[in-house]
């Protein structure tokens, strides 16, 4: 499920995600064009969707609550990041999820 508790058309995010790793197959940096465009994107959209909802989750609830809600959401996001993003040896996508997530977790209070 998505971030809203929608569901995410994942095929064609997968595709998305597949055709980018292939537009750079015979380059030096096979997942330069996918890191650059796709894993930014995702990244990018993902970070300002908590800015948007994480500020408020704080000032109504504190910060023990805050800290139990950003766990959970780190958990939910690394594992829809495995789903979505490309997890082929030597690309980092998923670490890179989390630990955004987690910087502008902590960066919030």
């Amino acid at each position: 499920m998505s971030k809203t508790e929608n569901l995410l058309p994942y095929g064609k995010t997968k595709a998305c995600s597949h055709i980018s790793v292939n537009l750079g197959i015979g380059q030096d940096d096979k997942l330069a064009i996918y890191k650059e465009n796709f894993e930014k994107a995702y990244i990018d959209s993902t970070v300002q969707f908590y800015m948007s909802k994480a500020s408020e989750f704080l000032a109504q609830n504190g910060v023990r609550e805050y800290m139990v809600y950003a766990q959970t959401k780190l958990t939910e996001e690394e594992d829809r990041a495995k789903r979505y993003l490309e997890t082929s040896q030597g690309c980092d996508s998923v670490t890179k999820v989390g630990f955004d997530c987690i910087h502008y977790a902590y960066s919030c209070y």
